[in-house]
């Protein structure tokens, strides 16, 4: 039975750059990546591409920034006083999870460090780049399986 929107699914995949560097993996996790597709809660290209993969199905997808992680912006990179970060030694490359305007949460990458100031990158690692994934669809939990309570159980 093909992958549906609103489907549960259970993926094993390998990402890539387009040098071949792997940037990720379920086989780092040793277990499979589950979503439910349409919910948002992989990125764009990856979930339109297991709609309609079958288990035991592998495909492969190049994504571009768009279907990915976006491109990068330019506005999202901001110089805030050090004393906004935690305590500790910063440096470049040095990343933090810290909590957007709208409540969420963001990755931040310290690009420079200029006496008592920091310039972060608020953008995505990965935005900007072009992304080769192979998936490999391992379960499926079609919509209206008869998981939890039967009609008419008054539990």
């Amino acid at each position: 039975m093909p992958v549906r929107k609103g489907d549960r699914v259970k993926v094993e995949y390998r990402g890539t750059f387009a040098d071949g560097t792997v940037f990720e993996s379920t086989e780092d996790d040793g277990e499979p990546l589950e979503f439910i597709v349409g919910e948002g809660e992989v990125i764009d290209g990856f979930e339109r591409a297991v709609l309609g993969m079958e288990v035991g199905e592998e495909r492969e997808v190049v994504l571009g920034p768009l279907e990915a992680y976006g491109e990068r912006d330019p506005d999202l990179v901001r110089e805030i006083p050090r004393e906004g970060l935690p305590p500790g030694d910063v440096g470049p490359g040095t990343m933090y999870l810290i909590e957007s305007p709208k409540g969420g949460k963001m990755l931040a990458t310290v690009m420079d460090v200029r006496g008592d100031t920091v310039v972060l990158d608020l953008n995505h690692p990965l935005a900007g780049k072009d992304l080769t994934f192979v998936i490999r669809v391992v379960d499926v939990q079609p919509v209206g399986d008869g998981e939890g309570p039967e009609a008419g159980d008054d539990r």
